[in-house]
């Protein structure tokens, strides 16, 4: 059953605790997620010029291991060519 759906049959006509359980219960399971969408995202989308730098350096690593486990060639600007 959904969260707010339980919350509402739970305290039927009360809709302020209705709510205040919901959003309780409800944050609880979302905030551990945003905790890990926030990490992902500084690394995505690094602030500073040496974040941005290793965060290049690294997915250009990580293509060239890919290619070359799939066994391609790659072109002289590091992207995976026809083999």
């Amino acid at each position: 059953m959904h969260t707010l759906a339980a919350e509402l049959a739970a305290t039927p006509g009360d809709h302020s605790a209705t709510f205040r359980r919901y959003e309780s219960v409800h944050r609880t399971r979302v905030g551990p997620k945003q905790r890990h969408v926030r990490r992902a995202a500084s690394l995505l989308v690094p602030a500073t010029r040496p974040g941005l730098t290793t965060r290049n350096l690294g997915a250009r690593a990580w293509t060239a291991a890919t290619a070359v486990r799939d066994g391609r060639r790659q072109g002289p600007d590091g992207a995976a060519g026809m083999s």
